[in-house]
């Protein structure tokens, strides 16, 4: 249930055919924002919002700290125990 013919012999599930139309979505979403940006100059959520986080030594310090954190404790649960 839910498969196709599809050109060269192939069948493909209706689940395929979602997944690939869901994808397609997001890059033209994603093409058309870029243009827009082009167009309007605008980035971020909101007017005045540019996206990027003010540079703030403390909180990019505090930032990659965490990130690095978490990154560790990953690499602490992915090795086998000794």
């Amino acid at each position: 249930m839910g498969a196709e013919p599809y050109p060269g012999g192939q069948t493909k599930s209706l689940r395929d055919r979602i997944t690939g139309l869901i994808l397609d979505t997001a890059r033209h979403a994603g093409h058309a924002d870029i243009v827009r940006e082009l167009i309007d100059g605008a980035t971020g959520h909101a007017p005045g919002d540019t996206g990027i986080h003010a540079s703030d030594d403390n909180w990019w310090q505090g930032y990659v700290a965490s990130v690095d954190a978490a990154a560790r404790a990953a690499q602490d649960q992915a090795q086998p125990a000794q």
